[in-house]
């Protein structure tokens, strides 16, 4: 008896979660900047300005942080991305942020 391996379903693009990256640069030096620490602050302001709820439907992903030029990069949901950036602007650990970009892909950060 042979058995057919049944083939996973996938998702359609249609069905898929829509994601943006957002890359801002800081001006106050941060003691220390690991990707947990900044995924850390930025979820805990969302927290506060919007609810739990949101901030876990936003899927807030740190894919990059680099200290020499002192910009983040981070995925998050297009639904709450609205959200997310009123939430930036209250977070206090980055004090001031400059230079926000929004790109729907990552290749555009990198031309």
């Amino acid at each position: 008896m042979v058995v057919r391996k049944k083939k996973i379903n996938v998702i359609r693009p249609t069905l898929r979660h829509k994601k943006r990256y957002i890359s801002f640069n800081y001006l106050k030096p941060l003691p220390v900047t690991t990707k947990i620490k900044v995924y850390l602050s930025l979820f805990r302001s969302l927290v506060q300005d919007k609810g739990l709820v949101i901030a876990n439907d936003a899927n807030i992903t740190v894919l990059s942080v680099d200290e020499s030029r002192k910009e983040v990069l981070v995925r998050i949901n297009m639904l709450y991305l609205d959200d997310f950036l009123s939430s930036l602007f209250l977070n206090k650990d980055f004090a001031l942020i400059t230079n926000i970009s929004i790109k729907s892909t990552i290749k555009q950060f990198k031309e």
